[in-house]
């Protein structure tokens, strides 16, 4: 399970939202630590939605990365105690992609602070994925995300 860091101060436009994500990762921590699985995946699932709306369209780019991928990674423990395989390699998935994806610049015009935060963060969702494959070498999808390299497009259409 991951836990809220109080590290970085958001800007107050996004405080409210973050809370809200706040509020439910704790709620699914809670709930997860009492082995109520159901609640804890509900909680995470809004934490996720929150977070989906936020990527891309707070300043605190590191913030907004963070809360998606706890999210994700939440849900995707949560998915694993309750045997969900399938879908905790979609959370798992999905989270890789989408990273990848904007440090390309395939998730449309992020700017500069949301791709190197997607980076960094990459490494995170790498290493969740090859300890899912360490546990199911055979999950096809899992294997071609793991494929997938964030840094090919790190510096694209940026001169040397």
């Amino acid at each position: 399970m991951q836990v809220v860091s109080s590290r970085a101060q958001p800007p107050v436009r996004a405080c409210a939202s973050l809370s809200r994500w706040r509020r439910a990762i704790m709620r699914g921590n809670r709930a997860h630590a009492r082995g109520e699985h159901a609640v804890a995946k509900a909680c995470y699932g809004v934490a996720l939605r929150v977070a989906s709306e936020l990527y891309g369209h707070i300043a605190d780019a590191e913030a907004g990365t963070a809360a998606l991928v706890v999210a994700y990674h939440n849900l995707a423990d949560t998915h694993a105690s309750l045997g969900a395989v399938e879908d905790r390699a979609v959370c798992l998935c999905e989270a890789h992609q989408l990273l990848c994806r904007a440090t390309t610049g395939e998730n449309g015009e992020l700017g500069d602070a949301w791709r190197q935060a997607a980076l960094r963060h990459s490494r995170q969702t790498y290493a969740e994925l090859l300890r899912f494959l360490s546990e199911q070498p055979d999950h096809a999808r899992a294997k071609a995300v793991a494929a997938l390299d964030p840094t090919r497009g790190a510096s694209a259409g940026r001169p040397h």
